[in-house]
């Protein structure tokens, strides 16, 4: 389970990093090394939050639902 999870934060590091540094230097000036690899690292970990949360159930439309609606008593 751990493996899904780490091959996809590669994945989505490495893929983040190349493609806004390509975007960057096609339309603007390249910046430092440190600022697409710190972006990249809360990209990733904010999307494999959202993924993990997917997975268990926490997100979907029912639980959000249950949030709004008032208790019976």
């Amino acid at each position: 389970m751990k493996i899904k999870y780490i091959r996809r934060a590669l994945i989505l590091y490495v893929g983040y990093f190349i493609t806004f540094g390509c975007f960057d230097a096609i339309f603007r000036e390249i910046k430092p090394f440190e600022v697409y690899a710190i972006d990249s690292l809360l990209v990733t970990a904010f999307v494999l939050v959202c993924i993990y949360f997917d997975d268990k159930g926490w997100n979907s439309w029912k639980r959000i639902g249950s949030l709004f609606r008032k208790k019976k008593q």
